[in-house]
């Protein structure tokens, strides 16, 4: 009768078909897999799709639900297929796809089916070791926070490939450097989504132009400044230029438009295993896959897309294959993405009694329980905890940020002295060892979760509203802000602060690398080690800068260059990150270029100690009517700015071999800190009509001369300060070698 029906009934436009086909893939985090049903008789051979080692991937109710259509259009051949999604989804994936397979057949979207063979593809690649060569290695937990021998080779190779263009940036002859005095330099991109993502590349691209981008040692960045990484390395193939022009064409598309996404794939079908691969591979792992996983996959689609037609290079899709292209030698400054935990000590696991010696069917049998249904179950008693404890421990600020970081080399946490190869990221580690052998998990991981802006805490989010730019009388804007100061006013009630400290939207899950049941057997205290699974969110919720990334022992970081795309660049002078940074690793931090005249001074005290010592006012807040707008002429916008396009401090250790609250190192060694807010450029303005702040951090979708204008802002900011950078590199590589000089004399 169905199939009769089909033939009277136009097939499913694309759009819809590939939403379907979304919802059937992903976003199973509370629901565990569940089998197929098996034959009644007993003698009836088990067909590949019922056989108990091949798990079915099961169905989002409510993905497939939010998509369902309305009930007066139940005779389309769309509410036929959504009515048996809902019917059959405890039947598992597999049973599915048969039935999409035969029921789209003949429709414009053809590449179904490659979507049906996406598990047996993924399955059979995972165990491919000329594919996956890492499955052959065995991988264990690093307790050392120093950086790894490989990093330390790329740094010393790194440091003699720039030796020539250091000289010529600084202007000396090459013969007068020792590569022991060159300043390591670090460059930080903040967060900011793709008004970030874009600006940070503008930056890079006028540190190209200068001469200055070859001097380089590591790329980190938060939030929308990991995304320019991690096109920089794929689709811009290590160019800046590259990269400014990439983001121009791709971003005039919406990322998540699913035509859009459809003429991707439709280019090329096969594209379909690479994109969602990684969701797949997560099934297999037994990872739940969530809005975050998908969320990466479609962002890595859109920007790895090129409008030409550039084929997908499978190397992309994993991030130690960087390594021998872009880093091998030296090539290229080293990326390090940041995310974090949110540490709150009310909500670790206590010691299940696991018995580790068991294998996992051993424990099942004992216990008669799935792994998954005990891990929902422990879920659950951790959200029935006491409410009144979690609210005396919000309002005690017990909860805190714990730091991770992401490079081709390693993943770990310094608070936390743990570190493992990236090349084994995806695997399971039980004590400090992994217990299975699986390949190197999807890049889309990454790419998503260092961006989950989405996962943020309510108060995070309210927090961030806070910041809007003022509207105008009894404005919409105006209306939010006055709620949201109501809502995390300090007289509260309790209720609202249980709420604001919930975390709405689940991050990716991924193994937990410092699950050790052992020592909680040992403790029997509640503590990280007991939990299986671990999530990590934007670090923009704790910090918008990635200071912390360039202070880990063995980088020695002379220069911290801060490229900041934050909301309030125009009236900040100092933004609120550097208070945060310099009470963190304990630090003092003083100003070294002069004081602007215009924008608002945090208040003596606001570092801990004081960043301007012995000041004592804060500057006027300019208001939006002082603002210069994209109307202003080009050299009163300068004026107005004068001595805050490039500021320099200086921050010194005040205890350098202890530790913070957490146990997270202070800061070790001197730096020199380079301030670069990303403000209105006169010239670019009176070109474009543009200035950075015209858009906000949440636009998706650019017009062609709004990218091209705020990458320009940002690339003209820094080849209009060149000199100043010139003089400060300069001086510290004097600096160190006269130390170097000196300490040889003493010897």
């Amino acid at each position: 009768m169905l199939g009769s029906q089909q033939q009277q009934r136009a097939p499913l436009s694309r759009k819809d078909t590939l939403r379907n086909l979304l919802a059937s893939l992903s976003l199973d985090i509370d629901a565990p897999p569940s089998s197929p049903p098996l034959p009644q008789n007993p003698n009836v051979p088990l067909s590949s799709e019922q056989r108990p080692d091949r798990l079915p991937i099961p169905v989002d109710q409510a993905a497939i639900t939010s998509t369902s259509p309305s009930d007066s259009d139940s005779s389309s051949l769309n509410s036929q297929f959504l009515s048996y999604l809902k019917k059959h989804a405890k039947k598992g994936y597999r049973n599915v796809k048969q039935y999409v397979k035969n029921s789209l057949k003949g429709s414009s979207f053809e590449h179904v089916e490659h979507f049906t063979k996406l598990d047996d593809v993924v399955e059979a690649d995972m165990k491919d070791a000329r594919k996956n060569p890492e499955i052959l290695r065995e991988a264990e937990i690093s307790r050392k926070n120093r950086i790894c021998d490989e990093e330390q080779r790329f740094q010393q190779q790194r440091k003699e490939r720039m030796r020539v263009p250091f000289a010529k940036f600084i202007g000396v002859a090459v013969e007068e450097v020792d590569v022991r005095d060159i300043p390591i330099i670090g460059v930080g991109g903040s967060g900011g989504g793709m008004k970030a993502m874009i600006a940070t590349a503008g930056f890079l691209q006028g540190m190209e132009e200068a001469g200055f981008f070859d001097l380089v040692m590591y790329i980190s960045g938060v939030s929308g400044s990991c995304w320019t990484l991690g096109n920089l390395y794929t689709a811009a193939e290590g160019s800046p230029t590259a990269l400014v022009n990439h983001f121009t064409r791709v971003c005039t598309q919406h990322p998540f438009d699913l035509e859009h996404l459809d003429r991707i794939i439709s280019q090329d079908p096969t594209r379909i295993y690479l994109i969602f691969g990684g969701l797949m591979q997560k099934y297999f792992c037994g990872l739940p896959r969530g809005i975050v996983d998908l969320y990466g996959a479609v962002l890595v689609a859109h920007f790895f897309h090129h409008p030409h037609d550039r084929a997908f290079r499978e190397e992309d899709f994993k991030f130690s294959s960087q390594i021998p292209t872009f880093f091998e030698g030296g090539r290229h400054p080293l990326p390090i993405y940041t995310a974090v935990r949110h540490a709150r000590p009310w909500k670790d696991r206590k010691f299940d009694h696991e018995d580790t010696k068991m294998s996992i069917e051993e424990y099942e049998n004992m216990t008669g329980k799935k792994l998954e249904q005990i891990q929902e179950e422990l879920d659950k008693a951790e959200e029935d905890a006491d409410m009144d404890e979690k609210i005396k421990l919000v309002e005690n600020e017990e909860a805190w940020w714990q730091w991770f970081e992401f490079s081709p080399y390693q993943i770990g946490s310094e608070e936390l002295d743990v570190w493992f190869p990236t090349w084994a990221f995806g695997r399971r580690f039980v004590g400090g060892v992994a217990v299975d052998k699986v390949p190197e998990i999807d890049f889309s991981t990454i790419f998503g979760l260092t961006a989950s802006a989405m996962c943020l805490p309510f108060s995070k989010a309210l927090s961030t509203v806070s910041t809007m730019q003022e509207g105008g009388k009894n404005s919409l804007t105006d209306g939010i802000k006055s709620l949201t100061g109501m809502l995390m006013a300090p007289n509260a009630s309790e209720f609202v602060k249980s709420i604001l400290s919930k975390h709405f939207i689940h991050s990716s899950f991924n193994w937990n690398p410092l699950y050790d049941p052992v020592k909680g057997q040992e403790t029997q205290q509640p503590g990280l080690w007991n939990s299986k699974r671990i999530q990590w969110i934007d670090a923009g919720v704790d910090n918008n800068q990635p200071f912390y990334a360039f202070t880990r022992e063995g980088r020695d970081v002379d220069i911290i260059f801060v490229l900041d795309s934050s909301t309030d660049v125009e009236k900040d002078v100092i933004p609120p990150d550097f208070e945060a940074f310099s009470k963190r690793v304990n630090v003092q931090i003083t100003p070294t270029s002069p004081e602007p005249n215009t924008g608002r001074r945090r208040p003596s005290g606001a570092c801990n100690p004081p960043l301007i010592p012995g000041s004592e006012s804060v500057s006027t807040t300019p208001s939006e009517e002082t603002l210069p707008t994209k109307t202003t002429p080009p050299s009163e916008i300068q004026a107005f700015f004068l001595d805050r396009y490039c500021q320099t401090f200086h921050a010194t250790p005040l205890d350098p071999t202890g530790y913070g609250p957490h146990t997270e190192p202070n800061l070790r060694r001197e730096m020199d800190l380079v301030y670069m807010p990303n403000l209105r450029n006169g010239s670019v303005t009176r070109e474009f009509l543009f200035g950075p702040n015209d858009v906000g951090f949440s636009k998706l979708e650019w017009k062609e001369w709004e990218s091209r204008g705020l990458a320009e802002s940002a690339r003209r900011n820094f080849l209009e300060q060149v000199e100043r950078i010139r003089k400060l590199v300069g001086s510290v590589w004097e600096r160190k070698r006269m130390e170097r000089m000196e300490t040889v004399g003493r010897l």
